[in-house]
C-alpha cells in the first residue's frame, strides 16, 4: 500500500500543481478580478459536470470490479460512457444556443464568452472523469488522477504560455480556449488507454449491461449536495464581496485545498478496497485499512499545515500583489481542511458500503444550516466570516459522518486508544 500511496501522491502532486499553477497564472497575468471570474466559471462547469455524470463515476468505482471473477467490467463501462455522451450532447446543444445568443447581444464582454467556451468542454471534461473512475476501480489511482481537472489545468497553463509567447498575445479568452483543447486531449488519451490498450485478460464482457438507476441517483444527489456546499461559498462571496476579494478567497481556498489532496489520494486508493472488503464481509480488515489511511494522512499533512500556520503571507505572495495581508483567513481555512483530512475517508466508506443515503441526509442537513450561517457571517465579517463559515461547515459535517461510520459499521474510523471497536 505504501508504494501505491507514494506513486499516487507523485501523480496527485502533478495534478494539484496544475490547478494551483492555473490560478497563479491567471492571477499574475490578469489580476484578482479575472481570477475571480475564471474561478466562478470553473465552479459552474464542475456543477454542470456533476449533473452530467449522474453519479456514474462513483457507481463504477464501486461496481466496476467483478468480485466473483476478479475482472474489470468493461461492459458496464461501455453502458455508462454511452449514457454520459448522450446526456452531454443535449446539455452542450442547450449551452451553445443560449451562450451563442448571449455573446451575440453582448459580444464586448470577454468574461461571458470565456464562460460559454469553458462549458462547451463539458463532454470531454466529463468523459475524462469517467476514465479516472475506470482506473480507480482497477486499483490504479496513480493513473486515475491524470484524467482529472488538475492535469487539464496543467496542460492549459503549458499550452496558453506556449501560444502566448509564440504569438506574443496575452488575452484572457486564450485561457478558456486552451482549457477546451486540454479537455479534448485528455479524453482522447483516455479512449486510447482504456479501449485500445487495456489488458483483455483482465476484462469481463458479460451480456448484462444494466446498472442501478436508484443507486446512481443516490450518488448524484450526494455529489450535488457536496457541490452546493463547497460552491455556495463562491456564489455567496460573489454577491457579498467585491470582485477582488472573491479572487483573494479563491486563491486562499486553492492553498487550503492542497492539504486535502492527501485525503483525495487515500480515497482514490481505498474506495474500491472498501467496496471489495465489505462485499467479502471482512469488516476487521476494513477497519484496519481505514485507520492506516488516517495515520498516513496525519503524517503527510502535518509539515505543510505547520508551514502555512507560521508563514501564511509568504505563501500568499506567490499570487502577486493584492493577495497578502490575509494570513488569518488562510490559517482558518487550512485548519478546516486539516480537520477534514485527519478524520479520514468517512464519506467514502459510507458510499462504498451501501450507506450513501446517510451521506445524502447529512449533506442536506449541513447545507441547510450553512445557507443560514454563511450569508450572515460573510455579510458581517467579509473574508474572515467566509473562513469561519468554511470551518463550521467542514468540521460539523465530518463529525456527523464520523459518528455514522461507527453507528452503521461498528468500526472506529480513527485509531483512538480509548475507543474499542465492536468488530469481531
Amino acid at each position: 500500500m505504501i508504494v501505491n500511496v507514494i506513486m499516487t501522491i507523485i501523480s496527485r502532486i502533478i495534478t494539484v500543481s496544475g490547478s494551483l499553477l492555473l490560478s497563479i497564472f491567471v492571477a499574475n497575468k490578469f489580476g484578482p478580478l479575472y481570477l475571480g471570474y475564471f474561478s466562478l466559471s470553473l465552479v459552474i462547469l464542475n456543477g454542470v459536470n456533476l449533473l452530467n455524470k449522474n453519479g456514474f463515476d462513483v457507481y463504477y468505482i464501486k461496481h466496476g470490479f467483478d468480485v466473483d471473477n476478479e475482472l474489470m467490467r468493461l461492459d458496464l463501462f461501455f453502458t455508462l460512457c454511452f449514457k454520459l455522451l448522450k446526456r452531454s450532447l443535449y446539455i452542450v446543444l442547450l449551452i451553445a444556443l443560449l451562450g451563442g445568443a448571449w455573446v451575440y447581444y453582448d459580444n464586448s464582454n470577454e468574461v461571458i464568452s470565456n464562460f460559454v467556451f469553458l462549458l462547451l468542454a463539458l463532454p470531454f471534461f466529463s468523459m475524462a472523469y469517467l476514465f479516472s473512475a475506470f482506473y480507480k476501480a482497477s486499483q490504479k489511482p496513480s493513473i486515475a488522477c491524470l484524467f482529472e481537472i488538475g492535469s487539464i489545468s496543467m496542460l492549459t497553463v503549458l499550452m496558453t504560455y506556449f501560444y502566448s509567447c509564440t504569438m506574443n498575445v496575452f488575452d484572457f479568452n486564450i485561457v478558456s480556449r486552451m482549457f477546451f483543447l486540454s479537455s479534448v486531449l485528455v479524453s482522447i488519451i483516455g479512449i486510447y488507454s482504456v479501449f485500445f490498450k487495456a489488458d483483455k485478460r483482465l476484462i469481463s464482457l458479460n451480456k448484462n449491461h444494466t446498472y442501478s438507476k436508484r443507486e446512481t441517483n443516490d450518488f448524484l444527489t450526494v455529489s450535488i449536495l457536496g457541490y452546493i456546499q463547497v460552491s455556495m461559498f463562491t456564489y455567496i462571496c460573489s454577491f457579498m464581496l467585491s470582485g477582488q476579494d472573491l479572487g483573494v478567497f479563491k486563491a486562499i481556498e486553492k492553498v487550503a485545498l492542497v492539504i486535502s489532496f492527501v485525503l483525495v489520494v487515500i480515497n482514490s486508493i481505498l474506495m474500491p478496497k472498501f467496496s471489495f472488503l465489505y462485499r467479502k464481509k471482512e469488516i476487521k480488515k476494513l477497519e484496519n485499512l481505514m485507520q492506516s489511511g488516517v495515520k498516513i494522512c496525519f503524517i503527510l499533512t502535518l509539515p505543510y499545515v505547520l508551514f502555512v500556520l507560521f508563514f501564511p503571507n509568504t505563501i500568499l505572495s506567490i499570487f502577486g500583489n493584492g493577495f497578502s495581508g490575509h494570513g488569518i483567513v488562510l490559517n482558518i481555512m487550512c485548519l478546516a481542511q486539516w480537520f477534514n483530512v485527519i478524520l479520514g475517508s468517512v464519506g467514502s466508506i459510507l458510499n462504498m458500503t451501501g450507506h450513501q443515503r446517510d451521506v445524502k441526509n447529512i449533506s442536506f442537513f449541513i447545507m441547510c444550516v450553512m445557507l443560514l450561517i454563511a450569508p450572515v457571517a460573510i455579510y458581517k465579517y467579509q473574508l474572515f466570516g467566509a473562513a469561519l463559515a468554511y470551518l463550521i461547515y467542514l468540521s460539523s459535517q465530518n463529525i456527523l459522518l464520523f459518528l455514522f461510520v461507527y453507528k452503521r459499521l461498528k468500526i472506529s474510523p480513527i485509531p483512538l486508544l480509548f475507543w474499542r471497536s465492536r468488530c469481531s
